[in-house]
């Protein structure tokens, strides 16, 4: 099991130093794990990238502010935002009631799918009540996915839960756990990644549920409607800038919108 033993910070131009209170003038730090990909992962330098990197950065110039990345495990992003340890959560963090109580969210930036994934050898077409009996299922930590797998299927299956989706899917690989139940697009990214010869395979159609949220938004503190609302005007700016249509394409298909 992974653990960060600090919250690194990544500036972006990529250069590390350690977070060491409240953010400098004209600086806006946003938390993220960092284990999420195509949204936001080290690439071979260690350098942060992915979809919600650049649409941080893409927020960053509409606010003519300097962006701060401060990884931190996930379960422990909220309770980091509560402290001050940076002013925002961009992280691919669904909007849910739960969530709703300890923090503000933007309007959302992608709506809200889940997807099975299994192992290449595995035929199943559509997932149901029945095939999951006995199976053992995993997902990242403190995330819709557990809480919908419980509510559903909690008398049938084992929730295995993992500080990284990426790691969930190197246990169903090495086949130590029969599914993943994680966010669509990102398991696409992680198909897609391993070509037509990888180890998984999605499962059936996108998972809709209320459980799931009502989308992807930022989080601010619960008093801060003034970097709510801020954030909010530059995403719409973004958007109908193109900026957002570009970022899109960069890293998939189809509109996550």
């Amino acid at each position: 099991m992974r653990k960060y033993l600090f919250a690194l910070v990544v500036s972006a131009a990529s250069i590390m130093s350690y977070s060491t209170g409240g953010a400098a003038d004209g600086e806006l730090r946003f938390g993220l794990d960092g284990g999420y990909p195509p949204f936001a992962s080290p690439n071979t330098e260690g350098q942060l990238i992915g979809f919600d990197i650049d649409l941080g950065e893409a927020l960053c110039a509409e606010m003519k502010r300097k962006c701060v990345w401060v990884r931190q495990e996930w379960d422990a992003l909220i309770p980091g935002l509560e402290v001050n340890k940076f002013d925002a959560i961009l992280a691919s963090m669904l909007i849910t009631p739960e969530r709703k109580q300890k923090v503000l969210f933007t309007k959302p930036y992608y709506a809200a799918k889940a997807l099975f994934v299994g192992p290449g050898t595995n035929s199943v077409e559509q997932i149901t009540a029945a095939e999951l009996d006995g199976k053992t299922v995993g997902v990242e930590t403190s995330t819709a996915y557990g809480k919908y797998l419980e509510s559903k299927f909690g008398d049938r299956v084992e929730i295995r839960e993992y500080p990284t989706v990426t790691e969930a899917f190197a246990d169903l690989k090495s086949q130590r756990i029969d599914y993943v139940l994680n966010d669509a697009n990102s398991s696409y990214f992680a198909i897609k990644r391993d070509g037509e010869a990888g180890a998984l395979r999605l499962i059936g159609e996108p998972v809709v549920d209320p459980i799931l949220g009502e989308g992807v938004g930022i989080a601010v503190a619960k008093e801060n409607t003034e970097l709510r609302d801020e954030l909010n005007k530059a995403l719409d700016r973004v958007i109908s800038s193109g900026k957002y249509k570009t970022i899109n394409k960069t890293y998939f298909p189809y509109d996550l919108r």
